[in-house]
């Protein structure tokens, strides 16, 4: 019996271990199958919580629900009970009674008693946020994205990017915001994040992009804010763009239709739809390869963006 359990044991430890970049704990269930306690739990999850070891394993894991989830922890109750994958919205109480809006997943594991289950928590404020923006911001968003608390950018997610298309969008993940942002703008973004993390403060900047895909420099309006973990101590920052312009003149026809595009949060689809222009031909004027475009063509797609033919390209066809 103990050898079985060790072995149960070693293989949590394992488990945790291996999965450290995500948060999470294991619950056992007792004997009456009604009651249930922390096994053991992951430096993410400690972090993430703001509790010490010793402070998180003392707790009756459907406490750490809040209140205002009171229906749906009973509802948690019986997955539990019956040991099934379950995946949930809700809500958890940090240290210093700090509430903190999760996804929550429960994974029942192959242990010979049948006891344990694998709690993985995803902290989902900062997407929340995102959405919000989304739906709510006045002018359209271009660009939202997560930075981890060291500025990595864990989320891009592109709109209408003038530089890089949708699919492509995993170029910016898992690099430095300061690899992005002109080097003169380096101290605005350090001054800013002092201020946020003192303050708690959402903040407004105008920002220079380095030279990005080795085309042209941006500037930038973003919106950034932070969030904080149950220590207090900053979690991750979201960021919207939601304006944009050359930093510098260029002469490509598709980098200014690309970026009159995104002012006007307009997407090549819409643009076809609106003109009666194929995507394949709006797309090869985004991408450079028709540069050059017919009259009609272009007297059509600058007529729909509100601008003249000469904004955007300076030479066409007859």
């Amino acid at each position: 019996m103990k050898e079985q359990a060790w072995s149960s044991h070693a293989a949590v430890q394992s488990l945790l271990t291996l999965l450290k970049h995500k948060a999470m704990a294991v619950i056992e269930t007792a004997d009456n199958g009604q009651t249930f306690s922390f096994v053991d739990c992951n430096e993410r999850l400690l972090e993430l919580t703001g509790y010490s070891r010793s402070e998180f394993l003392t707790k009756e894991p459907l406490s750490l629900i809040a209140a205002t989830h009171i229906s749906e922890l009973h509802k948690n109750r019986n997955y539990l009970v019956i040991r099934q994958y379950f995946k949930t919205e809700t809500e958890i109480i940090a240290k210093h009674n700090m509430k903190l809006l999760v996804d929550l997943e429960l994974h029942p594991m192959d242990d010979p008693y049948e006891r344990l289950q694998l709690v993985i928590v995803e902290p989902i404020p900062a997407r929340k946020w995102i959405q919000h923006q989304l739906a709510k911001h006045p002018v359209p968003v271009i660009v939202s994205g997560i930075l981890n608390r060291d500025l990595i950018i864990e989320l891009y997610d592109p709109y209408f990017d003038p530089i890089l298309e949708f699919e492509q969008k995993m170029f910016y993940e898992n690099i430095s915001v300061f690899d992005l942002i002109s080097e003169q703008d380096h101290p605005a973004i350090k001054q800013a994040l002092a201020e946020m993390k003192d303050k708690k403060l959402v903040k407004d900047l105008v920002l220079k992009t380095t030279r990005l895909n080795n085309v042209l420099e941006l500037e930038l309006k973003i919106m950034l804010r932070p969030f904080f973990n149950g220590s207090g101590h900053i979690l991750n920052y979201a960021f919207v763009i939601t304006e944009l312009k050359p930093s510098e003149e260029t002469d490509n026809p598709a980098i200014k239709l690309k970026i009159i595009m995104a002012q006007r949060s307009m997407s090549a689809q819409a643009l076809s739809e609106a003109t009666g222009i194929t995507i394949q031909t709006i797309s090869k004027l985004r991408n450079g390869k028709i540069t050059k475009p017919q009259r009609l063509t272009a007297q059509l797609i600058a007529a729909e963006l509100g601008v003249p033919v000469t904004d955007i390209w300076t030479e066409i066809r007859k």
